[in-house]
């Protein structure tokens, strides 16, 4: 079933973290990448992997629609296409498969082909993290996190380890799998 799951999240939410360690457990099973990124250091990734025959694509390139439309131009041989988006693009990717373009912009026919499911990483409600929605949680002193018994978060990690874009990733590869 080809589909295009739009990873949808604010600025600096960490879209483009989860998206590399999805990318990293892809090659650990042995997934074939190539790199499509234009540009050399950009931060705008375009990936396509094989692997017996299957065919998906990563799409880091999020932050703007024409962006997300370029990814999807590349990307449209895929059967699975993972794509990073803001939270008002969703629509506009809902839009480009109903209609075959994004915001006026033709995109390649076989793109009405495509279900979209919406996604999102995760993200932990605590103090110096990213909330629901990407709304800031109202900081706390670590007295009081600590009197809360909220765990503290850096950089994706909880206090007792556990690595919530190497979970996501994890997940995201059992949703391929289900998809091909």
């Amino acid at each position: 079933m080809k589909t295009i799951v739009a990873v949808s999240g604010v600025a600096n939410a960490g879209k483009s973290s989860a998206l590399q360690a999805l990318l990293d457990a892809l090659k650990k099973v042995g997934w074939n990448e190539q790199d499509l990124t234009p540009r050399k250091n950009d931060l705008n990734k375009v990936y396509l992997l094989n692997l017996n025959g299957k065919c998906i694509g990563l799409n880091f390139c999020g932050d703007s629609a024409e962006l997300v439309r370029f990814g999807l131009e590349i990307l449209a041989k895929a059967e699975v296409i993972i794509c990073a988006t803001r939270p008002g693009y969703v629509n506009d990717i809902i839009d480009a498969v109903l209609t075959g373009s994004l915001r006026g912009n033709p995109l390649p026919t076989v793109i009405r082909e495509y279900n979209v499911i919406e996604a999102s990483i995760y993200a932990v409600r605590c103090n110096r993290s990213i909330g629901v929605l990407g709304l800031p949680v109202t900081r706390m002193s670590e007295k009081e996190r600590q009197k809360q018994k909220l765990p503290q978060v850096t950089q994706g990690l909880t206090t007792n380890g556990t690595d919530l874009n190497d979970l996501w990733a994890e997940n995201m590869l059992n949703l391929i799998i289900h998809l091909l």
